[in-house]
């Protein structure tokens, strides 16, 4: 938006405000109106969001991928957006593809332009727990509360309020969550950790030709995760106040080793 404000000077703010919505500008009062407000300044008047996001870029397409499209029309975009692209691009001799590549890309790269607006609008992590933590673990109210269970209760409050917080500490407890599953053949593990340790992804010391194993990615919540250590499956049905529930929904895995690990402490990845 700066662009635009810069360029019927106005407040980048107010331009933000102004897409959302029938807003539309006034080019005669060079202000945001209603749609009443651009009677008598245009016969078919455009929303603003279609006016500066939308219908430039069906004219950068429009003249690209068109036989008979306006050249100038692409000029005249290029140098409004003060754009540099090699001349030999746009005479290139397949012009829809790559002419189209070498405007978008310099005039509003994909990757940079999403990820920009990632960084910006989204909060990060931590910030965004206490919001996300209501479904990641909805807090459960316990009407009659049975002495026997006050230590569960606590520890499962506990738990959450470590997940809420991204307690990374060793003291918190090690909750994570398995995004994705997959069988690999034990052959393709690494043999050495990131530290040069030798791994053991076998406790008879023999991976035959057709051994698998199940590699899991998972984002871990709360605590840490080393390398060989218990973990607990826990399906959706489990319920920590349930006895029953631990037989049924839990599933300790004994020899979980993690292969790798990644600088920001919020991702894994192990064996199951």
């Amino acid at each position: 938006m700066g662009f635009h404000a810069s360029k019927l000077g106005a407040s980048s703010n107010a331009l933000l405000k102004g897409l959302w919505g029938p807003r539309y500008f006034n080019t005669k009062k060079m202000m945001i109106v209603g749609k009443k407000g651009t009677e008598g300044v245009s016969k078919d008047p455009q929303p603003m969001f279609v006016q500066f996001v939308l219908k430039p870029l069906w004219q950068v397409y429009q003249v690209a991928l068109e036989a008979d499209g306006d050249k100038g029309l692409l000029n005249k975009v290029i140098k409004s957006f003060n754009l540099s692209v090699p001349p030999r691009e746009l005479q290139h001799k397949d012009p829809k593809k790559v002419v189209l590549q070498s405007v978008m890309s310099r005039w509003l790269p994909l990757s940079e332009s999403i990820l920009s607006m990632v960084v910006k609008c989204i909060p990060d992590p931590v910030a965004a727990q206490s919001f996300r933590i209501a479904r990641l673990l909805p807090k459960k109210e316990v009407v009659d509360k049975d002495p026997d269970l006050s230590s569960v209760i606590s520890e499962a409050e506990h738990a959450r309020k470590c997940v809420e917080d991204c307690d990374s500490s060793a003291e918190a407890p090690c909750i994570a969550f398995v995004s994705k599953m997959f069988a690999v053949p034990m052959k393709m593990l690494p043999q050495r950790s990131s530290n040069g340790e030798a791994l053991n992804h076998n406790s008879n010391g023999e991976i035959g030709e057709s051994d698998e194993c199940f590699l899991a990615f998972a984002r871990i919540f709360s605590g840490v995760l080393h390398l060989g250590q218990k973990v607990f499956a826990l399906s959706a049905l489990y319920d920590p106040l349930n006895g029953e529930s631990m037989q049924k929904h839990a599933q300790g895995a004994e020899d979980s080793i993690v292969v790798s690990y990644d600088g920001s402490r919020s991702q894994a990845c192990f064996l199951c």
